[in-house]
């Protein structure tokens, strides 16, 4: 018989949640969401000006991709609260490695951050919690955002989602159980649940199949071990549905925006044309995202929310944002540029439009105002349609590059290995910031 885990309001804490960055909750992108959706951005001031701001990072882990971010805006500060003891104290470790003076952290938990008044922030960022803690601490983190976010801020919220998990609700319990049953580390027990339902597979677990395990396997061979003891084995695991977070977070004075996942950028890349028209005969926003929710079998959700009424920019205003703002390619990603495989179907672009933007971004960041300005026969609409479709995986948006006397240190924080370098401030992907230089 084996014992329990340890957890934290049904949070598993016994090991450490892996390093991680989520690209979808810089601000860079998040401003870039937020001007194709004619609202203004915390940081676009008068005069269209960028200035400093600050960031608040709910449920950090080990700070890694808050320090990224810190290290890449020397003139923010950063703020990370996070329940685990063991997660604060590497991330302290790790600003201290990296010399850093604009990151601070807090190993409280979300009742007692609502006690704190130094927690103000323009940006607040939360990744999976909200649906791995249990019904109060997603109460508390929503009054939380709430008290926290400064007039026109705006909240980031990663989370899995509703109704693309529900073929793992059955199995989940089912390898929660087994694991409560078996001996070691959790991410140990993990792997001796698993096991154990694959062995009593051909018995005849009606709601569990081949599928399931497919996907475990095929994550096992990306992600480290510990990363699956957090992703499935807490006791208040519960997938959460747009319409229940929504609603939650307008209790606490949040307006929902809009969603900042790539793949969300334009509606008509992923739905079929009569998903389209069946959706704009539908008024009400929350039931246009679950109904986009089903047709995409959405299992994860990242949103923009803004405290109180959004600021709305005028078309001008919002174009001549997206124009000014620079553009690189992702690294790692540069096979088959021109066509995207979505749940409507593959979309091909390969023109000499964006022939034209894909190689101005061959030696670096680009503003689409400078690719319009370079060019005599496409016009701003031409080249932001072209981004529209190379930003779902092939292209990012970035800030002016910052350099750094510390990057090697970034670098060696990283990967192990040091060198000079240049950030590009500041966007961070899953194989570390993009440099130049």
């Amino acid at each position: 018989m084996g014992t329990a885990f340890a957890e934290i309001d049904g949070y598993v804490s016994e090991t450490v949640y892996p390093s991680s960055y989520h690209d979808t909750l810089n601000p860079a992108w998040t401003d870039e969401c937020l001007l194709r959706e004619g609202v203004k951005p915390p940081r676009l001031a008068p005069g269209a000006e960028s200035h400093p701001f600050t960031l608040l990072d709910l449920g950090c882990g080990d700070g890694l991709g808050m320090l990224l971010l810190a290290a890449t805006h020397p003139d923010s500060h950063f703020i990370g609260v996070d329940v685990m003891p063991e997660h604060i104290d590497a991330a302290r470790q790790s600003a201290e490695r990296l010399g850093l003076t604009n990151a601070t952290f807090h190993a409280i938990d979300f009742g007692q951050a609502l006690e704190r008044d130094d927690l103000g922030a323009d940006y607040i960022i939360v990744q999976g919690v909200l649906s791995w803690v249990g019904a109060t601490a997603r109460e508390q983190l929503m009054a939380l955002i709430g008290k926290s976010l400064r007039p026109g801020g705006v909240a980031s919220i990663g989370y899995n989602a509703q109704p693309g998990w529900l073929g793992m609700l059955s199995f989940q319990r089912l390898l929660r159980q087994i694991a409560l049953t078996g001996q070691g580390a959790t991410y140990e027990r993990f792997e001796f649940a698993l096991e154990e339902i694959r062995r009593m597979l051909p018995l005849g677990l009606r709601s569990i199949g081949p599928e399931q395990l497919a996907m475990i396997d095929s994550h096992r061979a990306l992600l480290p071990a510990k990363y699956f003891a957090h992703e499935y084995l807490h006791e208040s695991w519960e997938p959460q549905w747009s319409p229940t977070v929504i609603g939650q977070a307008a209790r606490h004075g949040l307006s929902f925006v809009r969603s900042a996942r790539p793949e969300r950028l334009r509606e008509d890349f992923i739905l079929r044309r009569a998903q389209r028209e069946e959706l704009a005969q539908v008024a009400d926003p929350v039931l246009h995202e679950l109904l986009v929710d089903h047709f995409t079998a959405c299992s994860f959700r990242t949103d923009i929310y803004m405290k109180g009424d959004p600021v709305r920019l005028d078309e001008a205003a919002s174009e001549a944002g997206r124009l000014a703002r620079p553009w690189m390619r992702r690294p790692g990603r540069e096979d088959q540029p021109f066509e995207l495989a979505t749940p409507a179907g593959t979309i091909r672009f390969d023109n000499p439009a964006a022939r034209l933007v894909w190689d101005a971004m061959a030696q670096g960041p680009v503003t689409p105002g400078e690719v319009v300005a370079a060019s005599e026969e496409f016009d701003a609409v031409d080249i932001l349609n072209v981004l529209d479709a190379l930003a779902m995986r092939h292209a990012v948006p970035v800030e002016p590059a910052c350099p750094r006397r510390d990057a090697a240190r970034i670098d060696a924080l990283l990967d192990g290995a040091g060198g000079e370098g240049r950030l590009i401030n500041a966007w961070m992907t899953a194989w570390g910031p993009l440099r130049q230089g």
